[in-house]
């Protein structure tokens, strides 16, 4: 999902709820206060920063105001939606896709990314997780064969 966001939380996306970080980089956060576990602050990358101001231009909408007028049930749709296309273009594995999968996805290529002793416990503050067990059981999946190989190439297991 968007950035760890779950389905519900994508309705109250705002640019007013962006943070720039008191840093040399040109860097945002964005503030999640309506999440499942309250409040927190999830890390967003400077395109989504980007496509949401223009949104918010193009709409001639206020800064407070919600950027994606869209209900959870809608979002699964969309994704159930994708899948069944997916499915029939490519593997049938995809007809299985949820949108909570896109949460799963991220925390997973997040984690790895990191490369950090510290990424489990920034990651679940990031995506507003409060079980270390429940983390790592049902999100943390295993690395992509890409990642797999990189790690190995940075290794010296690779010729």
């Amino acid at each position: 999902m968007l950035h760890g966001l779950r389905a519900d939380e994508l309705e109250h996306v705002c640019t007013d709820n962006l943070r720039e970080l008191d840093s040399e980089d040109s860097a945002y956060k964005l503030r999640v206060r309506s999440g499942k576990t309250g409040w927190r602050e999830v890390p967003v990358s400077t395109e989504l920063v980007q496509r949401m101001k223009m949104l918010k231009n193009v709409r001639s909408a206020h800064a407070d105001e919600e950027l994606i007028s869209v209900h959870k049930g809608s979002v699964q749709r969309w994704v159930r939606n994708i899948a069944q296309d997916l499915a029939e273009t490519h593997n049938d594995d995809w007809q299985y896709l949820t949108a909570h999968d896109l949460r799963r996805t991220w925390a997973t290529r997040t984690y790895y990314a990191l490369d950090s002793h510290h990424a489990v416990d920034l990651i679940m503050r990031w995506g507003g997780w409060d079980s270390r067990d429940v983390f790592t059981q049902n999100y943390l999946g295993r690395e992509s064969d890409e990642m797999a190989a990189s790690m190995m190439q940075s290794l010296g297991m690779l010729g």
